[in-house]
């Protein structure tokens, strides 16, 4: 997701023609903090049991899937 937030907007923002400049990435990074943030809401901590690792990370690889 780091490769994708740093290379994936240089046409956007190499333009040197315009008088605008554009910061694409940060798109990209807000989305990756945003589904991070909905994984946190899957884990459940019950005393000694942790439950809704893997569904976050699954949560979160789809999400990289789909942009990528």
């Amino acid at each position: 997701m780091m490769i994708v937030s740093k290379y994936a907007f240089i046409d956007v923002v190499g333009l040197d023609g315009l008088k605008i400049q554009l910061d694409g990435s940060r798109i990209a990074a807000s989305a990756v903090q945003a589904i991070g943030f909905i994984g946190v809401g899957v884990v459940v901590v019950k005393k000694e049991t942790t439950l809704g690792l893997t569904t976050a990370a699954g949560l979160w690889a789809t999400f990289v899937l789909l942009v990528v």
